[in-house]
Formats: C-alpha cells, sequence, structure tokens
C-alpha cells in the first residue's frame, strides 16, 4: 500500500506572485541600502595641496618675510582635519558677481561663509583687475573648446585656491534660472525687506520692484532682493549684507520645511541646471548633514577690503588687506590642522601691485577694523542695517 501523499504544486500565479514579492523585497532592500550609503558615506577629498608650500627667499618681498620662512625653507606640509570641506559657490550671469566660499566642519556641525567682494583687485596679468571677470575672461579664453564653462570655473578655483592660499574640495556655480526656480520648489522664502526698492536696468534684463517689510519672496522676488545693489550707500557691501539676510531665511526655511518630496525636486532641477564638480552622492551627502546645524553655529562675513580709487584709470577696487585676509583664511577657512604661514600666503602677489603705492599701502596696512562675522541666529534676531543710498 503506498502511503505516500501527493504534494500539490501551488498554482502557476501564486508562485508568480510570490516571486514578485521577494524581487520587491530584495531590490527595496537595495534602495534602503544605498539610501543609507548616500546618505552616510563621506565623500572622499584630495589631499593634495593645491598651493605652493615653499616660501619665497628673504630678498624677495621683505615686508612680508618672518623666522618662519627660514626654519622652513624646504616648505611646509600640511595634514588635513576630519570632515571639514571648503566649497567654492558663484552666482553667473554675466560675471560672477556674487563668489562665496564655505567651510563646512561636519564633525562639528558649523558652517563659515565668506563672501568675496566683485571689486576684490587682482593683478593677473590680464586686462582686467577685479576677481568677478576672472571667470569670463577664462570663458572667452577657452572660446572653441569643449566643456569651456566648466574648465573656466575649474581655473577660477585653480586661482582663489593659489593665491589665497586655501583648500577648495568642489565649486558649484548657479544661474538666475536654477536658484528662482529652487526658491519656488520650496514655496518662497520669508524676508523682511528692509525698504521699497525700484532699479531697472534694460541691458541686464533686471527689474526691481520690491515693496518693504516682512513678506514671502518667490523666486523672482528673490532674485530681484540679492541682486540689487546701486540703491545702498556701500554699493556691492550693501548686496551682500542683503544675500546674508536671505542666505539666513532661506537656512530657516529649509531647516524646517524640507522633506523628501522637496528633496527630489531640488535635485531634479539643480543637477541637470548647474555647473558643478561635485556629485550627485556628494550632494544628497551633505544636504542630509546641513539640516543637523544650529542657526548659531553659521557664521558669515566679508573678506577684509578698503576701496581705492586708481589714480592713472579713475577705476575702483576693493583692496585687500593682506594681514587680515591671512587672519581670516586661517580662522574660517582652512581645512588643514596647521595655520597657513605668512611666508607662503598669496606667494605670487596677487592680490597687491607694488608699482601702484595706493593699492600696495592698503594690502601691507593691518586695519584695526576687522568683524568677527555675524551668525545666522544674530541675523534672524536682529537683521543687518543696510544703509541706503541718499
Amino acid at each position: 500500500m503506498n502511503n505516500n501523499k501527493t504534494i500539490k504544486k501551488a498554482p502557476m500565479h501564486y508562485r508568480t506572485v510570490a516571486t514578485i514579492i521577494i524581487i520587491i523585497i530584495f531590490f527595496t532592500a537595495i534602495i534602503i541600502f544605498g539610501a543609507y550609503n548616500l546618505l552616510t558615506k563621506k565623500p572622499v577629498v584630495d589631499n593634495n595641496v593645491p598651493f605652493s608650500t615653499n616660501p619665497l627667499p628673504p630678498g624677495e618681498m621683505p615686508e612680508f618675510w618672518d623666522e618662519s620662512g627660514m626654519e622652513n625653507i624646504s616648505g611646509y606640509n600640511f595634514t588635513r582635519k576630519k570632515d571639514v570641506y571648503n566649497f567654492l559657490v558663484c552666482g553667473e550671469s554675466d560675471q560672477t558677481d556674487t563668489m562665496m566660499i564655505i567651510n563646512y566642519d561636519v564633525a562639528n556641525q558649523k558652517i563659515n561663509v565668506v563672501q568675496i567682494p566683485r571689486d576684490t583687485y587682482i593683478n593677473a596679468g590680464r586686462n582686467f583687475n577685479r576677481i568677478n571677470s576672472y571667470f569670463t575672461g577664462e570663458y572667452n579664453r577657452l572660446r572653441g573648446e569643449e566643456n569651456r564653462r566648466y574648465q573656466a570655473m575649474e581655473n577660477l578655483t585653480d586661482f582663489i585656491e593659489q593665491n589665497l592660499t586655501l583648500q577648495i574640495d568642489w565649486w558649484v556655480c548657479i544661474n538666475t534660472e536654477v536658484f528662482r526656480n529652487i526658491v519656488d520648489i520650496i514655496g518662497g522664502v520669508e524676508v523682511d525687506v528692509p525698504y521699497k526698492i525700484d532699479y531697472e536696468d534694460p541691458y541686464q534684463d533686471l527689474y526691481i520692484h520690491l515693496e518693504a517689510g516682512l513678506q514671502t519672496l518667490d523666486g523672482a522676488k528673490a532674485e530681484q532682493f540679492v541682486r540689487f545693489r546701486s540703491g545702498y550707500a556701500l554699493q556691492d557691501f550693501g548686496r551682500m549684507d542683503a544675500q546674508k539676510i536671505f542666505m539666513t531665511a532661506l537656512l530657516k526655511k529649509v531647516k524646517t520645511s524640507l522633506n523628501v518630496t522637496t528633496i527630489t525636486k531640488i535635485a531634479k532641477e539643480a543637477i541637470p541646471n548647474i555647473e558643478t564638480s561635485i556629485t550627485a552622492q556628494q550632494m544628497i551627502y551633505f544636504a542630509s548633514q546641513v539640516l543637523k546645524v544650529n542657526m548659531e553655529d553659521v557664521t558669515m562675513l566679508n573678506l577684509h577690503t578698503t576701496s581705492v580709487e586708481s589714480e592713472t584709470t579713475g577705476a575702483l577696487y576693493e583692496v585687500l588687506h593682506r594681514a587680515d585676509t591671512l587672519k581670516i583664511v586661517n580662522t574660517y577657512l582652512n581645512v588643514y590642522a596647521q595655520d597657513i604661514p605668512n611666508a607662503i600666503f598669496d606667494r605670487n602677489r596677487v592680490f597687491t601691485n607694488t608699482a601702484i603705492k595706493e593699492i600696495h599701502d592698503v594690502y601691507t596696512t593691518v586695519s584695526d577694523s576687522v568683524k568677527s562675522g555675524q551668525t545666522a541666529a544674530e541675523i534672524d534676531e536682529n537683521s543687518i542695517y543696510i544703509i541706503p543710498q541718499r
């Protein structure tokens, strides 16, 4: 007698469904694991120092020579701090009128934002002497070459690294259209506009009309607010202060309202439409980290300059104070465990011209008016008074 029971096979459609469920679970696990990696995997950085570490001989520019240079005549060694990164961020229309370096200490969740005045004097051996023209000059020089916008930003980054004597890990160049669209995606940004603003420049296709007071700026109005400068007594410095106000309001909005849907929309808008050296994976990692930063741990300031009018051309430049700039670099932008020494800072003297006394005098003068910067929490609480033009 055969006691073996016949085992019935499950109908084909049940087996198909079970297989599909297993596949879905498998791929879901992969997606979750991949998302976790995106959010937690730290970016790999270039540990090569991008500037010369060899000091000039004592006979060259002796006013900047110090004993530390003699002790390290063969060069300096630098080791990176853990999880500290620098980003160059530029806003580009015709020129890079908005330029800032963002230092992000992920380990301690601190951010420093240092703005570079658009009219900062440079002596780069070109037919222009303002830093905001460097990108455009490189872009025009590379006419006919592939990816010349990308390469022009690479060259600008190299120029800043070598002469401000710091490390830039990634750069981002944002055009005005992408800026407007991202602000619209997050639902606008609430800003207290200090006073009524009216300005039109058909040449730039720039039309600015904003009422005074607390209001939610959509993308178009946000662009107007961060680009306006002609009605401020201090012109570009007034604009940089307005940008600090906007960045503070933007950070506050992002921290309180960002969600997966919004991040997806921003990524869809930003990644294909901006020039950047950062990858999508790196962007997602830093986006997930920056939400942890407190407003009081975000500090904003400008490179310290003095306005100088050229006696020969009448052109107005912002000339960096060498000692003050080095102090800012070491305090707010240094990714290394060692300070950048005076003996190698601005080694090629790009930010001065010894043949123009009024420029070199400012460059070599130590100012007593260097500000320590303002935190986003302070700006959110007290705003910034921008002096209007009378």
